[in-house]
This record gives structure tokens, C-alpha cells and sequence, in this order.
């Protein structure tokens, strides 16, 4: 597919679903920027606002069309341009073993590059392979022993990478009011990438992509790290009184030992029990605000991870599901 058609094609489909869907009226693609990269990072930035806007709407076309195969085979066709265009080559073999081969590939290719574009681009080809063996009717789980392998081992994987996360997490909570949203969506970001890996090895291991309908992401509300009425006052009260006490010893060391006037001594008593007054509050905020973005990441981790071992679960069901029926199926 030439990259040129690749764009027009996208901006199709998404028209379509923008005529389909007025809420979505304002997703725009813009204009075409010329270079692989470019068209890959934008489809993504593209995808993203739409499945935000879904997470909004509540509307199944949006959902639908995010997970069908024309939007998953056009992702991917730009994720192996991207490749290309850097000198990586993307096998194009169709036969069911290619397929398994390439998603196993970039995958492990993903996991080791230190370059995010190629990063993602290995996540979106895997997906894609994983999609076309599934369509090609193969599978790789044949016992329910292998079944329970898999399940060990992917929740072993699980509870390790949300560990990971969590303790990487609590390192970098900030402190400053300022960084306090940046830090949300960069987490909320980051589990939501561990998910979508979690999902691809799941894939992986049971030889079949997931259902076309996305699994639910759980609701964790935002942290509210402003302090209550009272915690506030409590606070000030204890600030004000350190900044006075520390005043007044000051200012009558100030006098009595160092001979300072006591206009003069009052004076630098005041402003140094003023300046501890501001650190002690200033500092009880930001041990405050850490406090409770800490909470909150332990929180959002729980949440997702537990909706990863759900999603797991599922899926396995469903693999053992089908064990069952094709047992049945050899015995009659």
C-alpha cells in the first residue's frame, strides 16, 4: 500500500464515521505530512482522540469502527511503512506460520528497541499478524494443561509489571501543585500501555487475537489533592504558631545577647518567623498533595491490574470453551 493511498484511505474511513457520528464532528485529520513517520504518529494521535471520545459518546459505531479490520489493517499498514522507511524490513508472507512468526518477531523486537516510534509500530504489526491468524483459523493452545501454563505464567507476568509500575510510579510523584495533572496522564498513559502489552502476550500465547469489543477501562477518578477546610486551618494555626514562637525567641536573642536595638531585633524576629511560617504551611501542602497522589497510584494500579487479570480470565474461558466444543466435535 503507497503511503499516499494509505492517507487517503484513513481520512475516508474517517469521514465516514464523522458523517455517522456527529459527535465527532470537530476529529479532523489534517493535511497529509509527507513522511511515514508523520502519517503513523498521526493516524495514532487520530485513533487516541477517538477512542477518548468514545470513552464520552457511549456510542457502539464509535466502538465498532475502532476495532474493525479496515482501521486495524490501515495502523498497521502504516506502523511496517514507518519500519521501512528506517531500513526495518516487515516480512509480507500471508501463510498462517508467517503470521505467528511476525507477531512473535516484533513483538520481542519491541520489547528490546529503545526507540518509541518502533516500539509502537512492533505493538500495531504484532496486533495486526495476531488479527490475520486468527482470520487464517489457526490456534496454538491444544490442552488444558497448556491452558493453565499460560494462565500461570501470564499472571505471574502481570502482578510483576503492575509492581514494576507502581514502585517506578511512587518514585516520581511530584510534589509542586503545578506537575500534579501532568503526572495523572502521564500514569493513566502508562497503564493503559500495560494493558495493551499484557493484551498483545495474551494473544500471543493463546495463538488468537481478543474480541473485537474492547474490554472496559476502569474507572478510577482523578486525585483531588487541594486540602479540606479543615486541614487547612489546622495548618495555618500550627504554621502561624511556629513563625511566632521562633519570632519571638529570635527577637529577644536578638536583643538581649547581641545588643541589637529592639526596634531592629522586633523586626528580623518578624520577618524570620514569617519566612518559617510560609516554609512550615508550603511544606505541609506539598506532603499533603504527595500523600495523596501516593494513594491514588495505588489505587489506579489495583484497578487496572485487576481488570487485567478479569480480561485474562476471560479470555481464558473462552480458549478452554473452545477446547471443549472441538473435543466434542472429534468424538461424534
Amino acid at each position: 500500500m503507497v503511503s499516499g493511498d494509505l492517507w487517503q484511505r484513513f481520512t475516508a474511513a474517517l469521514r465516514g464515521l464523522t458523517d455517522e457520528v456527529p459527535g465527532l464532528a470537530h476529529v479532523v485529520a489534517g493535511p497529509d505530512v509527507g513522511d511515514a513517520a508523520g502519517r503513523y504518529r498521526s493516524i495514532c494521535a487520530v485513533l487516541g482522540e477517538i477512542a477518548w471520545e468514545a470513552s464520552e459518546l457511549d456510542d457502539d459505531r464509535v466502538c465498532r469502527w475502532l476495532a474493525s479490520d479496515t482501521i486495524a489493517a490501515l495502523r498497521t499498514a502504516a506502523a511496517t511503512a514507518a519500519l521501512a522507511a528506517d531500513g526495518l524490513v516487515v516480512d509480507a508472507a500471508m501463510d498462517p506460520d508467517a503470521h505467528l512468526r511476525r507477531a512473535l518477531h516484533w513483538r520481542r523486537y519491541g520489547r528490546r528497541t529503545p526507540a518509541e516510534l518502533h516500539r509502537r509500530c512492533a505493538a500495531d504489526v504484532s496486533r495486526g499478524s495476531l488479527r490475520l491468524l486468527a482470520r487464517a483459523g489457526a490456534g496454538s493452545v491444544t490442552s488444558r494443561l497448556e491452558l493453565q501454563r499460560i494462565r500461570l505464567e501470564l499472571v505471574r507476568d502481570s502482578r510483576r509489571r503492575y509492581g514494576d509500575l507502581h514502585a517506578d510510579l511512587l518514585a516520581r510523584v511530584p510534589s509542586r501543585r503545578a506537575a500534579a495533572g501532568s503526572f495523572e496522564a502521564g500514569a493513566r498513559e502508562r497503564l493503559a500501555e500495560v494493558a495493551e502489552r499484557l493484551r498483545d502476550d495474551t494473544a500471543l500465547a493463546l495463538g488468537a487475537p481478543g474480541p473485537a469489543d474492547r474490554w472496559p477501562v476502569p474507572v478510577v477518578p482523578a486525585p483531588v489533592p487541594a486540602q479540606r477546610p479543615d486541614e487547612m486551618w489546622l495548618g495555618l494555626v500550627l504554621g502561624a504558631g511556629f513563625g511566632l514562637g521562633a519570632a519571638l525567641g529570635l527577637a529577644r536573642m536578638a536583643t538581649g545577647l547581641a545588643g541589637v536595638p529592639d526596634g531592629v531585633g522586633g523586626l528580623v524576629g518578624l520577618a524570620l518567623g514569617v519566612a518559617l511560617t510560609v516554609a512550615v504551611i508550603g511544606g505541609r501542602a506539598r506532603l499533603h498533595r504527595r500523600a495523596v497522589l501516593d494513594r491514588w497510584v495505588g489505587t489506579a494500579v489495583a484497578a487496572a491490574r485487576q481488570a487485567s487479570e478479569e480480561e485474562l480470565a476471560y479470555r481464558l474461558l473462552e480458549a478452554q470453551a473452545g477446547l471443549a466444543s472441538a473435543h466434542h466435535k472429534t468424538k461424534n
